[in-house]
């Protein structure tokens, strides 16, 4: 019976927690941070949920009619004036919601050298994505800040099994680099998955809802070198 209640305690102190880290409620103020990969944004929301109250609501008076005159050989006929009715309703106060959404950056490929790049010959290549990315937003009160890092895997579109990781660097750098075994059109792809941290009113939270993937390409040509042979 002890090992049980030990096993229930355990695994409501776990969900609770991962709930927690869901969603933060500041003063009053529920702030959800998460990722939609589909649109490549951060979507912030922040909701203060409101009371409802009952208030006494006073209909407004009919409009008045004319008596009709009387005939003196006519007999009198009256007829009561109906009341009003006093009506109660519940209204809801203070229910308010903020939504703040971010796009993440996109970025493109850049090649060195200069054309032509040739047949067996070093071609680098970077990303010009940033290497983090970070924002600050205030929603009913609340300080929200995001910081994303990117990671990156290189595909050279030969053929071969080379892939390499990393931003990339312009010369003299150069830390993503390929030789290309063959001439034509080569595409080279890079795929970037962003990740990182939110913190809410200064607690470090999560964010769910799968990492931030891009893609870029270019499409470079790769011409055959030259050989010459020299007469003695």
């Amino acid at each position: 019976m002890r090992k049980l209640l030990a096993l229930i305690l355990l695994l409501s102190l776990t969900f609770g927690s991962s709930e927690s880290a869901r969603s933060e409620c500041i003063n009053n103020v529920c702030v959800d941070v998460s990722s939609d990969p589909s649109t490549n944004q951060i979507i912030i929301t922040a909701n203060k949920p409101g009371s409802s109250k009952s208030v006494l609501h006073k209909p407004r008076p009919s409009s008045y009619d004319l008596p009709k005159p009387w005939i003196p050989w006519l007999p009198r006929t009256t007829s009561p004036t109906p009341r009003p009715k006093r009506t109660s309703r519940k209204v809801s106060t203070a229910a308010l919601a903020e939504r703040f959404t971010q796009l993440v950056p996109h970025g493109a490929i850049h090649v060195q050298p200069n054309n032509p790049l040739l047949v067996n010959e070093p071609v680098n290549f970077w990303s010009d994505v940033p290497r983090e990315f970070t924002f600050n937003t205030v929603l009913l009160g609340v300080l929200v800040r995001v910081k994303l890092n990117p990671s990156f895997n290189w595909e050279f579109g030969d053929g071969s099994s080379d892939s390499q990781s990393g931003r990339g660097a312009p010369f003299p750098l150069d830390t993503v680099h390929h030789r290309f075994s063959t001439r034509g059109d080569k595409t080279v792809t890079v795929h970037i998955s962003w990740s990182g941290t939110a913190w809410i009113d200064g607690v470090p939270a999560p964010i769910p809802g799968g990492l931030i993937t891009q893609s870029a390409t270019q499409v470079i040509e790769i011409y055959p070198a030259h050989t010459y042979l020299a007469h003695h």
